[in-house]
């Protein structure tokens, strides 16, 4: 199976995470592509806009940081796990590296959101 990009992955990734929603997740995602994934399961979730997507160190310091805050429930989640982590990008069609600028523009529009605000990926209204 192909993801046509990160945010389909989220979008199809997002309806495992579902019994969490009620549990007022906060969606932790490490730069680059992976805040385009976590963008999309934070919107599903409804995740508190204020606090739905923060962009961490990478792994091993992102776990350590997440731990010391006590979570009740710790869930890590990626579309896809190869056991080589070079062959992530087989697994989409479009697999580009993101700019910085379109990772500052996931982060501004999910913390502009509030529980009724537009649920519309600024990345995806561009490539339309």
């Amino acid at each position: 199976m192909k993801f046509a990009d990160r945010a389909a992955a989220g979008r199809q990734l997002a309806p495992k995470l579902a019994p969490f929603k009620d549990r007022t997740p906060v969606v932790l995602a490490p730069p680059r592509g992976a805040v385009a994934v976590g963008f999309e399961i934070a919107q599903a979730l409804g995740a508190p806009r204020s606090s739905s997507m923060t962009a961490l160190p990478p792994v091993p310091r992102c776990g350590c940081a997440v731990r010391r805050r006590d979570p009740a429930h710790l869930v890590r989640a990626v579309p896809v796990a190869p056991p080589e982590c070079w062959a992530i990008g087989f697994y989409y069609r479009d697999f580009h590296q993101m700019s910085d600028a379109e990772i500052t523009d996931l982060l501004a529009h999910a913390a502009q959101l509030t529980s009724e605000g537009d649920p519309v990926n600024p990345l995806a209204a561009e490539a339309s």
